[in-house]
């Protein structure tokens, strides 16, 4: 990211056309700052707030401006080599601020590199290509031949390079070593050369660099017209700001001290968070500008390739101190953790942890539902509208299955009798329905009607009964099938503004919403004198959908307060009344989702930083647990549902797509998280 020193020096240098031709003339290289990481940066001195400290979130800014192409060439067969510079990194026993060996550094290090090729993270990058004209915004119509490559085989070898460098040094000492390793690699100008120090060695940039943790460049070192893409990363577990804070991503995702992040930091997941955020940003911007977009480059080398006008790249237009959304997150590569920066997505216009490579992005939340008891399955809605389908085969999640469509709501799962049945509302806002049988997809069928909002389904009296919300009305509607026929939809009145909740309690059909005062209302059927009671007023003050549960004979109600709170009340028949609401604390961000799992009644929200949150309430002790942070970054309510005894939490993530979390009882721990449905 340019800081303010080097754009008033950028300025400067161009007003003058002489002034550039004399710098360009005196400089055998370009070198762009990629990371305005910098160690004092007050902003980072923030994020030690629990409630800040994951993958926190900021509102677009007013008209973000593309990435644009500058004209030049990209990385369309990206290869990279390590280069370990420092006897150091081989040294088992030496240990760095947290108490890691430089060589269990290496270690991530390397392993990130040759994990994250061919992931969904980078997959965001082949949107940019080359051969398109000076400011375009889109690659549209350009062959794969011409986009920034995805390899799975990026990382192309490593070398520890016993020489020991200077204890201080800057951009030029990093050139050096660049043409070290460019001998030792037999003179390979198709590759990136990224240099890594060891802890201990501090590091200097350039005059116009201002304060980095790390930066890319490229050197002619076979002439002007090879240059070579390299970068620089520092052990930058080694700065801190002026508050002791880390000060170049260190800790910036996951923090094992305050227990907010990766839940297994022995993988250093926490103290080499730097590594893998300063890398991925180096590399992103490496791939789609390897010749420096932020000035005039050499004409034998070629023009740059993909930055804004401001002349932010792909990782510095979502840095932290921008205005724009920037997740940070932790992402799963061959099954192993580590932290990234979001990267610039042309096609969202915002900052994004990946683009899934089936093409698919989703939306809403998610819907998973057991199968006969034995499968568990999982649907998701794409941006384009289609529903989707993954299930778990006894091994692996499978690849997400096209179901079609063209819906505005997310899907409603539910099995009657063998048949899993899938409801949405259609772009015409009536509802409509698809089943399997066990042998094929049946549907789409419209059922009609007119809704707004999400559907609502459950099992009553041996019924599938189906609840909405009227699009012109806000009253509620209801429609049953019975095995053979479905009947006409019943008005059922109310001034509803959330989705209807329904709930099977000993027998009697209670319908919940939220009311046009924001109070809970309930409305109930008893089969005894085959009437609904009408709307009754349950008081309290609702943010969005309730969430009811029949928990040991007692009906609760959670809801996410107005004051950011999850509030619950229920109903004990013994006692014969409501309990009136009750705080749970907590900062809640959406519904709330419960779920009985083994006696234990457990709450899952989304907490105010984006991460999941739990908090479950056992009878045998008789008391909650409290908020337990479970990390990720959610861009969905959490889903919950019991899978044969393993718990499991449905979500769409920070790239937006499908995610699960799941806890064993007989291993009792959470698996951390991971994607289904992967192409």
């Amino acid at each position: 990211m340019l800081n303010v020193s080097w754009k008033s020096w950028l300025l400067r240098l161009s007003v003058t056309l002489a002034t550039v031709v004399i710098l360009l003339a005196s400089l055998a290289f370009v070198t762009e700052l990629a990371h305005a990481h910098g160690a004092q940066r007050p902003h980072l001195t923030q994020q030690h707030s629990v409630t800040q400290k994951l993958a926190q979130a900021r509102p677009l800014a007013t008209g973000p401006s593309p990435m644009i192409s500058y004209g030049g060439k990209v990385e369309t067969s990206p290869a990279v080599y390590l280069i370990f510079w420092g006897s150091d990194w081989t040294n088992h026993t030496k240990l760095d601020t947290y108490g890691f060996t430089n060589t269990q550094a290496a270690t991530y290090i390397y392993t990130f590199f040759g994990d994250v090729g061919g992931s969904d993270w980078l997959n965001t990058l082949t949107q940019y290509c080359q051969g398109v004209g000076i400011n375009s915004t889109s690659c549209a119509g350009q062959p794969a031949s011409n986009r920034v490559g995805n390899p799975r085989n990026l990382l192309k070898g490593i070398w520890f390079d016993p020489s020991n460098p200077p204890t201080s040094m800057g951009d030029g000492e990093v050139q050096g070593e660049v043409g070290n390793a460019f001998a030792h690699f037999n003179s390979d100008s198709t590759a990136m050369y990224f240099v890594f120090t060891p802890t201990g060695v501090k590091w200097s940039t350039p005059p116009w660099a201002g304060s980095a943790c790390a930066w890319h460049a490229y050197r002619d070192i076979l002439g002007a017209a090879n240059p070579i893409p390299y970068a620089y990363i520092g052990y930058d577990g080694d700065y801190y700001n002026s508050n002791g804070s880390p000060g170049c991503y260190a800790q910036y995702v996951n923090d094992p001290r305050l227990g907010i992040g990766a839940a297994n930091p022995q993988n250093g997941n926490g103290e080499f968070d730097a590594f893998s955020i300063n890398g991925g940003h180096e590399l992103a911007e490496a791939m789609t500008d390897p010749i420096a977009s932020f000035l005039p480059p050499n004409p034998l080398d070629g023009l740059p390739g993909w930055a804004d006008t401001s002349l932010q790249e792909v990782g510095d237009k979502c840095d932290a101190n921008q205005s724009y959304t920037h997740p940070y997150g932790n992402m799963f590569f061959l099954g192993q953790l580590f932290a990234v920066q979001g990267l610039w997505s042309n096609q969202t216009a915002n900052c994004v942890l990946g683009t899934p490579q089936n093409g698919t992005v989703f939306t809403g939340n998610p819907s998973p539902v057991s199968y006969n008891n034995m499968t568990p399955t999982a649907f998701a809605r794409g941006t384009e509208g289609a529903i989707y389908q993954t299930y778990w085969n006894g091994s692996a999640w499978q690849s997400m299955f096209d179901l079609g469509g063209n819906f505005a709501s997310d899907p409603v799962t539910t099995m009657y009798g063998s048949d899993l049945y899938v409801f949405a509302r259609g772009n015409d806002n009536a509802l409509y329905e698809m089943y399997w049988d066990g042998q094929t997809w049946n549907g789409w069928y419209s059922l009609g009607g007119g809704m707004v909002g999400n559907p609502s389904v459950v099992l009553f009296n041996g019924d599938l009964q189906v609840f909405v919300r009227g699009i012109t009305s806000n009253a509620l509607y209801q429609k049953v099938y019975d095995g053979a026929t479905w009947t006409n939809w019943t008005y059922l009145g109310g001034g509803l503004t959330s989705n209807p909740v329904p709930v099977d309690y000993n027998g009697i059909l209670n319908v919940f919403v939220r009311g046009t005062d924001n109070a809970l209302y309930d409305n109930y059927y008893d089969p005894r004198v085959n009437t609904w009671s009408g709307w009754i007023s349950l008081g309290g003050g609702l943010n969005d959908n309730p969430a009811p549960i029949d928990y040991g004979g007692i009906l609760n109600v959670f809801v996410h307060g107005t004051n950011g709170a999850l509030y619950d009340n229920y109903y004990d028949p013994k006692v014969n009344h409501w309990s009136g609401w009750i705080s749970l604390g907590g900062g809640v961000t959406w519904s709330p989702a419960p779920v009985d799992y083994n006696g234990i009644l457990n709450v899952f929200v989304r907490g105010t930083n984006g991460a999941l949150y739990d908090n479950f309430y056992d009878p045998k002790v008789n008391t909650w647990s409290g908020w337990q942070p479970l990390g990720g970054y959610l861009t969905s309510i959490p889903v919950p549902i019991n899978f044969n005894n393993i718990l499991n939490v449905f979500v769409f993530g920070s790239d937006d797509a499908l995610w699960d979390q799941d806890y064993n009882p007989a291993l009792n721990k959470w698996s951390g998280w991971y994607k289904l449905g992967l192409p």
